[in-house]
């Protein structure tokens, strides 16, 4: 199997976006599947897809050739990345724990509990702002399906980071 970086083609020419405007419409190369791409890249016009092919598969000069393990560390960059552009948004906007509470569903993080003078409580809006403004020791759990973080909870900075971190794990996990 090669691992390839490339971007569109124009489906009659062949020739990449990158050369040119595709004026028959941008399709994927013939011979490589896509599994993932950059979704920052589609504003310059120029998409930026990483995918697989066959060993046979001719790869063409204005294409990029990554071994297994390049190619998982930039799926992995971008996955981080993505989450932590998503979740900057999203918290840049909130003007009230409710709309935190929202962002944090919205980014896949399906329960979330924290630790108060001993007692775990589900985390909801109400129980949240209890916590950031009680002012004995937290410990934070947030939860998806299968994984989970821990951490202390003084701050909202506190919790964006625990959030970015269990979706990172999830991210990862469902690619190993």
């Amino acid at each position: 199997m090669r691992y390839i970086q490339y971007t569109f083609v124009d489906d009659a020419t062949k020739i990449p976006v990158s050369k040119e405007p595709a004026k028959r419409g941008p399709v994927h190369p013939e011979g490589i599947s896509c599994v993932f791409h950059d979704f920052k890249s589609f504003s310059s016009g120029v998409p930026i897809f990483y995918g697989t092919s066959e060993d046979d598969f001719e790869i063409e000069g204005w294409m990029v050739e990554y071994n297994e393990e390049e190619f998982l560390d930039i799926y992995r960059q971008l996955i981080s990345l993505d989450i932590q552009s998503k979740l900057d948004e999203c918290l840049k906007n909130i003007n009230n724990l409710k709309t935190l509470h929202t962002c944090l569903v919205d980014s896949g993080i399906e329960s979330g509990y924290f630790k108060s003078d001993h007692i775990w409580s589900i985390l909801n809006v109400k129980e949240l702002d209890r916590a950031l403004k009680d002012s004995s020791t937290k410990f934070l759990k947030l939860k998806t399906f299968q994984y989970q973080v821990e951490c202390e909870l003084n701050s909202l900075e506190d919790l964006k980071q625990a959030a970015i971190k269990l979706l990172e794990i999830k991210s990862f996990n469902m690619e190993n």
